[in-house]
């Protein structure tokens, strides 16, 4: 007779094939993927590989470095025109223009005194004069003005990430109304769940690059509040490079989110594709491929949207937020998939809003395995998990007109 063990190990093979679409599972007690979330995964994955492309070119004209930039032994420090100077009949900048200008002293820089008030300097809360990284200078002087259609690419590359997490955030709630998360589909589920992890953090990763205003008071706040779950503080070390920002921790950053995460969520999504192919609702599609006709369409229109959008929003290659940045009075309002935590982090404390992310995650991540025993328990987790996400809306629609 079998041993205990031997059941056992042979109860979990059972399992791992039937979660991988090896072997069937009874259709009267499981659920199968509907079509439409396949559809979406799908044009996900364009947006994925837009992400790529407009990434790398991005990253041929990007210096990681938080070195300050200096010029003729002064440090540069970055303004803003406000409208065009033009000297004995030489244009020096034109309106809007972003302007790298050493510095005299620390509260006054190399300019033409008659011309200063059309300048505005980037200046920090208390009034004083930026200087400039070389990361902050690649992008928002180089990339933004200097290199052909730089401007175009980087918000290509923004409009692709909001249409990316877009199209997962869409696809968890499909999964999850139409419970997505019972068997045998607990490994699509936790795929999707760590897809949306990674991007976020990539997103987050991304903020922080052009080292501006925005992007350091971001990181800061983030990773005060990451120190407080348990190993937090080892891991936000690790990300700094240190127990501060520090010029160290862009290599780090630059590295995570261009090679690291990009690798990460390919390799689970090629796995939940593969997974979808084997688990994909028959009875509402013929045939599972992964482009089907009408996909095409969708797939053409929107890359032409995500391409023929960022000429308008950055026909000027300046950005909508640099005037606030250079200013030093900008308002800490991240992307619209971070508003809902960034509320939970302005109404509570940073310990207790880390501690009710975690609970959050954790509640996400166990609900496939959390009453499957009982009918009435599944309900409940239902109805918790439809509270939490309406919680959420909630949180992201008052950190937006906040």
């Amino acid at each position: 007779m079998p041993s205990v063990l031997q059941n056992s190990f042979r109860s979990i093979k059972l399992w791992w094939h039937i979660r991988l679409g090896n072997s069937p599972y009874p259709s009267e007690k499981g659920v199968k993927l509907p079509a439409l979330w396949i559809d979406i995964l799908r044009l996900a994955g364009v947006f994925l590989g837009i992400l790529i492309i407009t990434g790398i070119l991005l990253s041929f004209n990007y210096e990681p470095s938080a070195r300050p930039l200096t010029k003729n032994d002064a440090p540069v420090a970055m303004a803003r025109a406000l409208k065009t100077v033009v000297v004995n009949s030489d244009t020096l900048c034109v309106a809007n223009e972003v302007l790298l200008l050493p510095m005299r002293t620390t509260d006054s820089i190399q300019f033409l005194p008659s011309e200063l008030a059309n300048i505005q300097i980037m200046r920090d809360e208390q009034g004083q004069i930026l200087t400039v990284s070389a990361a902050t200078a690649s992008i928002e002087h180089g990339i933004m003005q200097q290199i052909p259609f730089g401007a175009v690419i980087r918000g290509v590359h923004i409009l692709s990430v909001h249409c990316f997490i877009g199209c997962l955030v869409i696809g968890f709630i499909l999964l999850f109304f139409r419970r997505g998360y019972r068997a045998p589909l607990e490994l699509v589920w936790l795929h999707t769940l760590g897809i949306i992890a990674i991007s976020l953090f990539s997103a987050f990763s991304g903020h922080i690059l052009p080292w501006n205003i925005l992007g350091y008071v971001s990181a800061q706040i983030v990773l005060s509040a990451v120190s407080n779950l348990p190993f937090g503080e080892t891991f936000g070390e690790i990300l700094r490079g240190g127990r501060t920002l520090q010029p160290a921790t862009i290599p780090r950053i630059y590295i995570l989110h261009i090679l690291v995460s990009p690798i990460i969520i390919i390799v689970m999504f090629r796995s939940i594709l593969r997974l979808s192919k084997k688990l994909v609702d028959v009875s509402s599609t013929a045939k599972f491929s992964y482009f089907a006709k009408g996909d095409i369409v969708i797939i053409i229109l929107s890359i032409g949207a995500t391409i023929i959008v960022p000429f308008g929003k950055y026909y000027e290659r300046l950005p909508a937020d640099l005037s606030k940045a250079i200013s030093g009075t900008a308002i800490l309002r991240p992307s619209w998939y971070f508003l809902p935590e960034f509320q939970i982090l302005r109404i509570f404390t940073t310990d207790l809003a880390a501690f009710f992310l975690l609970v959050w995650c954790v509640f996400w991540v166990l609900l496939p395995f959390i009453g499957i025993s009982s009918n009435r328990k599944r309900v409940a987790m239902w109805i918790s998990g439809a509270t939490l996400l309406i919680i959420a809306a909630g949180f992201g629609i008052v950190g937006l007109f906040r």
